[in-house]
């Protein structure tokens, strides 16, 4: 028969579900120091408010209609689809409001302190055309942007600074859908002071091909010091890489062909003025997103140095050389007044970098199979004569760079190239009226 004196006690059954869920409800006790994945709090000096610090984020779609809790040591990103640029307006004013009138809390408060001390969170912007950073009360807001980053110095337990980075984007279109990424970046004051590396010796395959640029001298100084060992050197890692259209990173052995455009304003009165002046300055735009470092003339690549060796070495640099074999045309404004155009002659829309690499044994033989750069050149493309109509605001040019790392044989009597992902053959650029010399 059946029993009604069944006991279940000495059985394990599920814990009480209604009482963890209360258990997460429980306000978290107050902590010296952040922990990990612990949300970020934000003060408010004047109603003396605390709250979470928060991003946009997308849910199910692209439009980012949601906002996600930002928490230590944890690294975020989103990517946000905007309708045009008032929208993106909109959210540049959201975050110079937080900035302004909230404080980042390097711990988590104590509620018996008396006095909370923040942090202010520092407004930077990165302008295309200019490579120093902006912060500070001289950041606009009346741009194109395309990228957010919010970057934390942190020593684990606490934060030591904020930093709130606007990215300049090529993008003028202001009626056009456009896209806007949030990133979070935690770094650290020893990784931040840490000079960049590409692999233990000699170049690692992939790695950042690692450059530098001669620093001015005091006449007590025996030899020239290169940006990489600059101890005032503020800007970041990607500073000592080369850096193709602003935004490719030359990895070593990995050949590359990019493709960018330049977006610059038409001269307001063409009929007037010097015309060899502005088609200077042109080029000089072009330069900027061609050549490394933000030189803006061929000159400056006497400056460039890149190393050998994936860690380098003060003795192992060798100088970006420029082939002359090309003959050098002076660039020339011409204004037709019957047709109402302006015509650039003589102008330089492409570059080619070749390095030649080979396998070497270093340190007296002990270490073998190093992968170092033997020689490193620029090769200019054709020259082009553009020719712009009087009445266009905006002059829009196709830009173009290509990579190529070859092999050296051991007779040095030829090169191969290395064909990492495969080779990209750069095509012909045709824009505008573009007339090959």
């Amino acid at each position: 028969p059946p029993s009604n004196n069944f006991d279940a006690e000495q059985y394990k059954k599920w814990p009480e579900l209604l009482s963890a869920f209360e258990d997460q409800l429980t306000p978290a006790q107050f902590t010296a120091n952040y922990k990990f994945g612990q949300a970020l709090q934000l003060w408010q000096p004047e109603s003396k408010e605390l709250s979470d610090l928060e991003l946009p984020t997308a849910f199910e779609g692209s439009n980012c209609q949601l906002r996600q809790a930002l928490r230590h040591l944890q690294p975020m990103r989103s990517n946000c689809h905007l309708s045009d640029a008032t929208e993106m307006q909109i959210h540049l004013w959201a975050l110079a409001n937080l900035t302004s009138s909230h404080q980042l809390l390097s711990k988590p408060r104590d509620l018996e302190d008396q006095e909370v001390q923040g942090i202010d969170i520092e407004m930077c912007q990165q302008l295309l055309q200019q490579p120093q950073m902006i912060c500070g009360n001289e950041t606009q807001l009346d741009m194109m942007v395309d990228s957010v980053e919010l970057q934390l110095m942190h020593n684990y337990t606490h934060i030591l600074s904020a930093r709130l980075l606007l990215r300049e984007t090529s993008v003028q279109d202001e009626n056009k859908p456009l896209w806007l990424k949030y990133e979070l970046i935690y770094k650290t004051a020893t990784e931040e002071m840490a000079k960049p590396s590409s692999g233990p010796l000699g170049y690692l395959q992939g790695s950042p091909l690692l450059l530098a640029t001669r620093q001015p001298q005091n006449s007590s100084d025996k030899k020239p010091l290169l940006s990489y060992y600059h101890n005032n050197v503020t800007t970041g890692r990607h500073q000592h890489w080369l850096t193709l259209c602003q935004h490719s990173v030359v990895n070593f052995g990995v050949d590359l062909a990019k493709k960018c455009h330049l977006f610059q304003l038409a001269p307001i009165q063409p009929k007037h003025g010097n015309h060899t002046d502005y088609c200077k300055q042109l080029q000089a735009h072009i330069w900027h997103k061609l050549l490394p470092h933000n030189c803006t003339q061929l000159d400056d690549l006497g400056q460039v140095f890149v190393s050998r060796l994936g860690r380098p070495q003060a003795d192992k640099w060798l100088p970006l050389q420029l082939d002359t074999s090309q003959q050098m045309l002076p660039i020339q404004g011409i204004y037709n007044e019957e047709q109402q155009s302006l015509s650039c002659r003589n102008m330089l829309l492409s570059v080619s970098y070749e390095f030649h690499v080979t396998e070497m044994t270093l340190l007296e033989g002990l270490v073998p199979h190093q992968n170092v750069v033997q020689h490193a050149r620029l090769v200019l493309g054709q020259r082009h004569d553009l020719e712009f109509d009087a009445g266009e605001q905006q002059v829009e040019l196709p830009l173009a760079v290509s990579v190529m790392f070859f092999k050296a044989r051991l007779n040095n009597a030829e090169s191969v190239p290395i064909l990492s992902s495969g080779l990209l053959i750069m095509s012909t650029i045709t824009c505008l009226h573009f007339q090959t010399q």
